[in-house]
């Protein structure tokens, strides 16, 4: 059970692991979604994921990791101050991830198994940190809330920022609430962007947004 007795919300907990190995999966995608809201999480170095608060009722617990096919477990029961169980086995793909080629921006880029985080999810969203959203995108790892961001097991400075289109480093300094778009490119990373070991996060706030469609 639960440790607040006033709490009326459940939990989903688990581990995600490779279906043939039986090794953890570090930093795979988990997430539902509750009434427009996408609740999600990534899995810790053990594999290990708790995905919290949940309203009592059916969820479809979508897992996705780079290399593996994506899989979605329906119908998972969550009941009032209750923990449930789930462990996944994920299967790798034979398949690559589909490409898409953006001649007029100059972009080729995989596709990102979640899209981008968008004005609306952020307004929908209880996470009200920057840090912390970013951390709900697939191949990401936080050990804690607020805490460094690991892209797929590289070290944190191996991923670079962008905040309307300027690299900025530490922290991030925008709050949620002035976000427009957050995206990730995981591969195939714009050639304007350099040579990135990791990930590239790029934010657009709202104002940057404002200004640049003035022009359009």
């Amino acid at each position: 059970m639960l440790n607040s007795k006033a709490d009326n919300t459940g939990q989903i907990n688990g581990t995600v692991t490779d279906s043939i190995t039986g090794e953890p999966l570090i930093g795979a995608s988990v997430y539902v979604k509750y009434s427009g809201n996408l609740i999600g999480t990534t899995t810790t170095p053990d594999g290990y994921y708790v995905l919290k608060p949940l309203q009592p009722g059916l969820y479809d617990v979508k897992i996705s990791y780079v290399g593996y096919s994506e899989t979605t477990v329906t119908g998972v029961r969550v009941s009032e101050g209750a923990i449930k169980i789930l462990n996944v086995k994920l299967s790798q793909s034979v398949n690559l991830p589909p490409v898409v080629i953006n001649a007029q921006q100059d972009i080729i880029t995989t596709i990102c198994s979640l899209p981008p985080i968008t004005e609306q999810i952020i307004k929908n969203s209880a996470i009200r940190e920057t840090a912390d959203l970013i951390a709900t995108l697939p191949g990401f790892y936080q050990s804690d809330l607020g805490g460094e961001l690991y892209f797929r097991g590289s070290r944190p400075e191996a991923t670079e920022y962008y905040v309307d289109n300027m690299r900025v480093s530490g922290d991030l300094g925008v709050p949620s609430g002035a976000i427009a778009e957050i995206i990730v490119y995981s591969g195939g990373i714009p050639a304007r962007y350099g040579d990135v070991t990791g990930g590239v996060v790029v934010i657009t706030t709202k104002s940057y947004n404002m200004y640049r469609n003035s022009f359009e």
